[in-house]
């Protein structure tokens, strides 16, 4: 009769055996199965960032460009507004200036305003046209004791006096 070591021998020598040809393979497969599971997980997962990635790279793109179009309509409306300001400040310098020359003189008040319209005109690119005017202005006597008229209504009322006597 054999041991009972000898018989724990044989039946360990039988399971390692077995496991070794049966066992072992099939955890190497399971093993093997579940790393390619987890790594199409991980490129699957990979890829859906790349999309999002990619989603968010072309969304910012449009933002930007929707704001580079927005930039550019408020910069066209600014220049328009410059060149609108700048071109009512010439006629308003154009009035005043020929209002001032027929008078023959500028109070204090209209001086000043005067030369405060011409520098905000001159700020915006005015022209040497509009220094004459400027020149000719800041010659004229100031007097501060005479209420100035509207010119341009003296006129008229000379000239509709002067057509009723005809």
């Amino acid at each position: 009769m054999m041991e009972t070591w000898q018989i724990a021998l044989e039946w360990l020598d039988t399971v390692g055996n077995f496991m070794s040809v049966a066992i072992i393979p099939i955890a190497v497969i399971f093993i093997s199965d579940k790393l390619k599971q987890n790594e199409k997980k991980r490129e699957r997962a990979q890829e859906e960032a790349e999309s999002k990635r990619d989603a968010a790279r072309e969304e910012a793109k449009k933002d930007r460009e929707r704001l580079d179009k927005k930039i550019d309509e408020i910069y066209r409306n600014v220049v328009l507004n410059n060149e609108s300001s700048k071109a009512s400040l010439r006629h308003m310098l154009y009035r005043r200036h020929a209002e001032y020359m027929l008078q023959g003189y500028v109070t204090s008040l209209q001086l000043d305003e005067y030369n405060r319209d011409f520098k905000t005109y001159e700020a915006q690119g005015g022209n040497g046209t509009a220094k004459r005017w400027h020149e000719e202005v800041n010659k004229l006597p100031v007097d501060d004791t005479k209420h100035p008229q509207n010119v341009y209504y003296e006129i008229y009322k000379k000239t509709m006096d002067s057509q009723e006597e005809d």
